[in-house]
């Protein structure tokens, strides 16, 4: 759940996910249930991840799943799939709708640094439907899959795609530098009959341990998209840097600071190069209770998305609690 204040009156967006301001926002009320793969030796499980009911179901859902829903909160079903292991050749691979295996943000809340997302994240595509294969050879994991397009479950704006990865972890027994590259190919066209993005995407995450308690991660990445209506081609490109400090047990400050060039407002709606920093506390004040306070500071060099101004500061509070 959040809590958001915000110096533009009616919506925060293109911030997000918590782009409503002066609201409690029920975000994610988020059930998982899987049978893991096997600890040691072949074999298959399943995992199901949901937003049962919230908010944030409006930036995930998938073409064809689902996607009628025009209410304050909704249900998505973000990841279901089987998934087998063998351990002895280094190969797992994803069969049904799985999470964009790139980038350096997740979709489930406790899985980020931070409450609010970058707008790298939240504007590229979140889940896939199709097939994943991973390998992994001594400090070397290569990904190759074959998708149904991004964003889409079963629908006519379906259309094959590729993803492609590989990362390399330092081959150390201390933190270690990790280097990851993926990226989602295929038929770069809009769908103007459909109305439905086909984004083509390139992107690069390096994680650097700085010292034992403070981490870096800098994200980089390029999209591109052709035939859209009045406009042709279009590309967009984003730089994030993340800084997390382990300043003491249960209390981690992050910094993260971006900016994202969306050409034609093809990804978020308003033209201009946007810029963006966040500074936030993730404090672990139970077992079971992640309170995390920030406050965020958003620009825009040739639009005025937030009630006609080009600039917009939210501040906020987010509480996980794991039931």
């Amino acid at each position: 759940m959040s809590y958001s204040a915000s110096s533009a009156r009616t919506s925060a967006r293109p911030v997000s996910f918590n782009d409503q301001v002066d609201d409690a926002m029920l975000q994610q009320l988020w059930l998982k249930v899987e049978l893991p793969v096997p600890g040691s030796g072949s074999g298959w499980g399943f995992r199901s991840e949901s937003i049962v009911n919230g908010a944030d179901y409006r930036f995930t859902r998938a073409r064809g799943l689902f996607d009628r829903q025009d209410g304050h909160n909704g249900f998505d079903p973000v990841q279901f799939h089987v998934e087998g292991s063998w351990p002895e050749q280094g190969l797992t691979l994803k069969l049904g709708r799985f999470n964009s295996p790139y980038g350096a943000e997740a979709i489930a809340a406790p899985s980020n640094p931070l409450a609010s997302h970058s707008h790298s994240f939240t504007y590229n595509p979140f889940t896939h439907t199709g097939a994943l294969a991973t390998k992994t050879a001594g400090e070397w994991t290569y990904t190759l899959g074959a998708l149904a397009g991004c964003d889409v479950f079963l629908d006519d704006a379906s259309r094959p795609m590729l993803f492609a990865g590989v990362a390399w972890t330092e081959p150390v027994t201390a933190a270690a530098d990790v280097v990851a590259v993926g990226s989602i190919l295929g038929s770069s066209s809009f769908d103007v009959a459909r109305n439905f993005n086909n984004p083509n995407i390139v992107d690069v995450v390096w994680t650097h341990p700085l010292t034992a308690r403070l981490t870096t991660i800098v994200e980089g990445l390029a999209g591109w998209q052709s035939s859209l209506p009045g406009i042709g081609e279009t590309s967009w490109k984003g730089l994030v840097g993340y800084l997390t400090f382990a300043w003491k047990p249960g209390l981690t400050p992050a910094l993260r600071l971006e900016r994202f060039d969306d050409e034609h407002g093809n990804r978020t709606g308003f033209a201009g190069r946007y810029s963006s920093a966040t500074l936030g506390l993730a404090w672990q004040a139970a077992a079971r209770l992640l309170v995390r306070p920030e406050i965020r500071h958003d620009s825009n060099d040739a639009s005025t998305p937030w009630d006609g101004s080009n600039e917009v500061t939210t501040v906020s509070a987010s509480v996980v609690y794991r039931w």
